[in-house]
């Protein structure tokens, strides 16, 4: 599970689905798991969640 702060959005290229994470805290680092599941089937797969740096906001 990802912080109530965080904010998602898909998006939809061709054939491939984009999902993306803003507003994301430190303890969303971590694996996510994705099912996607349609009336053909399901598909999974999962992705590694990095945070690199902390956000800079100009003083």
């Amino acid at each position: 599970m990802v912080s109530s702060g965080t904010q998602s959005k898909n998006n939809y290229i061709e054939e491939n689905a984009i999902f993306t994470l803003t507003c994301c805290m430190r303890n969303d680092a971590g694996t996510v798991d994705f099912i996607g599941k349609n009336r053909f089937g399901e598909a999974r797969t999962s992705c590694r969640i990095q945070l690199v740096n902390d956000p800079a906001f100009d003083r």
